[in-house]
């Protein structure tokens, strides 16, 4: 019976982080609707609105009490505050990314987000890994190898997006509350600093909320749309490994390629070819291991 409830357990982390991620690789074409939005302010707006959205869903199902009572637990507020500081930098350097026509680039960040993820899955949590997986990761570190080395330079938008991902993940970890609380708790503390940023940019006359009612809704909307696939990540990361959670992260920068090369036409060289041919084939390699590892477990 623990067996199955396990193996249940395994399925819907699965589910969970398949939605996420492939949810996050379909972001681009959101905030090319703001392209003209401040990459900042969009941030703000997104962390404002996200905390609105988080705070009346606890507050309608009665949680409140409990809310202000994790607000006062010293250990939790410290982790979910760095929680939200790396989250803040991530989207930070992925919207500034997309709207600077960038996406490749911030796929190739959002590939090296799995390396991360495991060699920190190792280290801070102990996880092992297995043949397959070492197999894997080595054909995609292959593979994103060659294509930083197609840039020429040190990629910082793509390390920094990479980073701080990979440190988020860590922290929500070890936070033990609930998902929705932790979102709302996440949001809650560095809301603060969006509401000032907008309030002194607002003052100078130079924000873009409220120009026109479609530029508003997509800024109010971005609370939401991002909210949900964090909401689902929370939720996987609680039922499946970190290494494992690893392996969905791939979806993302593949669904985002694939929009950046054919819908936006950014360049997609014979390098890029040889990389992302490495990295599909550590996917498949991944999965194989990951459907017999599930197998055992039913």
């Amino acid at each position: 019976m623990e067996n199955i409830k396990s193996a249940r357990e395994n399925r819907m982390g699965i589910l969970y982080a398949f939605v996420a991620f492939s949810w996050w690789g379909l972001f681009p074409l959101y905030w090319k609707l703001l392209k003209g939005v401040s990459s900042v302010e969009i941030l703000a707006s997104r962390i404002i609105w996200s905390f609105v959205l988080t705070f009346l869903i606890i507050f309608f199902r009665g949680d409140l009490s409990k809310f202000i009572s994790m607000l006062k637990d010293r250990n939790t507020v410290i982790r979910l505050f760095m929680a939200s500081t790396f989250m803040s930098l991530n989207w930070g350097s992925y919207i500034f990314a997309v709207n600077s026509g960038k996406i490749l680039e911030a796929s190739l960040g959002q590939y090296l987000i799995p390396l991360m993820m495991v060699i920190l899955g190792v280290v801070v949590f102990k996880e092992k890994l297995g043949p397959t997986q070492i197999l894997s990761i080595s054909l995609a570190s292959a593979g994103v190898l060659l294509l930083t080395l197609k840039y020429g330079k040190f990629p910082w938008v793509s390390m920094i997006i990479a980073i701080t991902f990979s440190l988020y993940s860590v922290f929500k970890k070890k936070v033990k509350t609930g998902v929705l609380m932790g979102l709302v708790l996440e949001t809650a503390i560095i809301a603060p600093f969006a509401l000032l940023y907008i309030t002194s940019v607002s003052m100078h006359g130079s924000v873009a909320f409220g120009t026109s009612l479609r530029t508003s809704l997509l800024l109010v909307g971005a609370g939401a749309v991002t909210t949900l696939p964090l909401f689902l990540f929370a939720k996987s990361a609680q039922k499946i490994d970190l290494s494992a959670i690893a392996f969905f992260q791939y979806f993302t920068p593949t669904i985002s390629l694939f929009l950046g090369v054919f819908l936006y036409k950014e360049p997609f060289s014979s390098a890029h070819l040889i990389s992302f041919s490495l990295i599909w084939a550590a996917i498949l390699v991944y999965s194989v291991g990951l459907i017999k590892e599930l197998s055992k477990k039913s």
